[in-house]
């Protein structure tokens, strides 16, 4: 009875590490088969049966990126780091605000507000752009960066406000009293008590408001004409309408524009953690 108890559990083991070997193996495929074509000869992209592997890896591809000025690179990450940095800023303060006038203040309609906040970010973006462009081209913010970080916070407000609502009601509101009673105004308790042990969830919020706006695709592609305001999206897209398909500098260009999102969550893991679990609503 023993002996089948351990051949089940050994079962049950390799069966569980088979099946993350699989999950894995689906999920980082596509990011290794990227980074191998990045980092490929063009000889070697054109052949008809592909190759899993290369050996003699170049940096021609990632040179083309910066070298050849009609791809403009450059122009398309600064273009998206302005826009994804604008957006996220005005959303984290915006949420602040909101989402603390959500969880503490007692007004009609609140729970109602809340989430119409929330269905907001609900809302398909197809559904949006065209307004959105009526809105934008009567503002004469078409085809600039501003344009677009006004339209990003559209969709990371929303997102941003719930999660902070949440974060904030989990942090006891008798703190804010006993800081009222040595003294502190009800704005001073905020700063001072409940701005500092919300760091985490407000850390949080930041970094997923700056990865949907990094990653947004539609509005950019709607709402930009010409590089001077297109974001990285938009120009890798635009590699494939080129006359002569640019597959290496494309999957580097994808790879490079991976970067700053994953160094974003690794080294904010645990206030994205801590955010996600702080952040359920109470009642």
């Amino acid at each position: 009875m023993t002996l089948g108890l351990k051949w089940e559990r050994r079962f049950k083991v390799i069966a569980g590490a088979l099946w993350m070997i699989f999950i894995l193996t689906w999920v980082l495929f596509p990011t290794y088969w990227i980074a191998l074509a990045s980092f490929k000869h063009p000889k070697d992209l054109a052949v008809r049966i592909p190759l899993f592997w290369t050996t003699e890896p170049t940096l021609m591809s990632y040179k083309g990126l910066f070298t050849q000025p009609f791809l403009q690179f450059e122009r398309l990450t600064l273009n998206s780091l302005t826009i994804s940095l604008g957006a996220t800023f005005l959303s984290v303060v915006i949420a602040v605000f909101a989402g603390l006038a959500l969880a503490r203040l007692k007004f009609p309609g609140r729970q109602r507000l809340g989430m119409a906040v929330f269905f907001a970010y609900l809302v398909p973006p197809v559904l949006l752009f065209i307004p959105l462009y009526v809105v934008m081209a009567t503002f004469k913010l078409i085809d600039s960066r501003l344009g677009l970080v006004l339209v990003y916070s559209s969709f990371t407000v929303p997102f941003c406000v719930w999660m902070l609502r949440g974060y904030f009601h989990n942090i006891p509101v008798e703190l804010e009293e006993c800081a009222m009673i040595d003294g502190c105004t009800r704005v001073g308790a905020w700063v001072r008590i409940v701005l500092p042990l919300a760091s985490p969830g407000i850390a949080a919020a930041a970094i997923f408001a700056f990865t949907l706006a990094w990653n947004e695709f539609l509005y950019a592609y709607i709402l930009t004409e010409t590089a001077n305001a297109q974001t990285m999206p938009i120009g890798l897209a635009s590699f494939i309408q080129l006359d002569v398909y640019r597959w290496g500098e494309l999957s580097a260009g994808a790879l490079l524009m991976a970067i700053p999102a994953v160094v974003l969550y690794f080294l904010g893991q645990r206030f994205v953690v801590a955010g996600l679990t702080g952040g359920a609503v109470k009642g």
